[in-house]
């Protein structure tokens, strides 16, 4: 397949960003994704924060998924249409062309809270902060809210040793960003061959250098629909353990604890974690 391309990049209409503010840089990754893609188009384009730059990675789509991106063609910053060897290959490409200093990705059917950049941008900004995440949010295939929770605390010895998705609730890729400098931590080549497990490889790879702080507000959520690749959960398992690393039996108690402590109040799980868990302080009117 030939490859295509446009956007702003391609026109020679490059975005003009405002200066003080981190630019923001969201990829989203599809193929054959016509009955969900607009929705998330939707929610980047939408939000209140203004530098952020959009990149549409397509796989070679058969469906009407190139003309709902060029609907968009004059707000996206750059979109390509080719084939490829899956999902993350697809996503490297998206990431390595990304210029922001602050990165995510978003997949078809999936979309963002119309505020959620703009928090992002205020967290990063001036707390030391290379990788964030939020409450999890679910969708139905109506786009109605049907399950949300906040995380307590992600400790990286246990995202090394893949208990996120196992014995504890998954840390949820729609909600999650992270700092230009955490991709220095990847394997890109072994980033592309994955299928099934590359998310959780971006966790893996930067719980190597860094804590993932958590913010008690809904950033984004992940929709529930027919032919996911995050049904396949036992292949995706089998393709984690490749990488992760076999836990620690002393940390099994701490392990309990997070367990238990997954369903205490917020304010409680700030005070377990206050180094890396916000809160919103209504009488600061700042979060915290």
């Amino acid at each position: 397949m030939t490859k295509v391309e446009g956007g702003l990049r391609c026109q020679n209409r490059d975005e003009r960003f405002l200066p003080g503010k981190p630019v923001i840089s969201i990829v989203t990754v599809v193929l054959n994704g016509e009955n969900y893609l607009e929705e998330t188009i939707q929610s980047v384009l939408d939000q209140t924060y203004e530098n952020v730059e959009y990149i549409i990675i397509d796989g070679g789509s058969k469906d009407d998924t190139i003309n709902i991106i060029r609907k968009y063609e004059n707000k996206i910053s750059y979109w390509m249409s080719e084939q490829d060897s899956g999902l993350y290959d697809g996503l490297s490409k998206g990431l390595l062309l990304a210029r922001g200093s602050i990165i995510g990705y978003c997949n078809a059917g999936d979309y963002y809270h119309k505020a959620a950049l703009g928090l992002v941008s205020e967290l990063f900004t001036g707390n030391g902060i290379h990788w964030l995440t939020g409450k999890r949010v679910n969708y139905n295939d109506h786009s109605q809210i049907i399950h949300i929770d906040t995380p307590n605390v992600y400790r990286k010895e246990f995202i090394r040793s893949g208990v996120y998705g196992s014995f504890m609730p998954y840390i949820q890729q729609e909600s999650t960003f992270w700092s230009r400098e955490a991709l220095d931590t990847l394997d890109w080549d072994y980033f592309r061959s994955l299928r099934l497990a590359g998310d959780y490889y971006l966790w893996f790879s930067f719980s190597q250098k860094y804590n993932l702080n958590i913010v008690d507000s809904y950033l984004g959520g992940f929709k529930y629909h027919d032919n996911q690749l995050s049904t396949a959960l036992d292949k995706y398992k089998i393709e984690r353990k490749k990488f992760i690393k076999k836990m620690n039996p002393i940390y099994m108690p701490l392990l309990l604890w997070d367990m238990i402590t997954w369903f205490f109040p917020a304010s409680f799980k700030k005070k377990l974690n206050s180094k890396y868990f916000f809160t919103y302080n209504k009488y600061n009117k700042r979060w915290e």
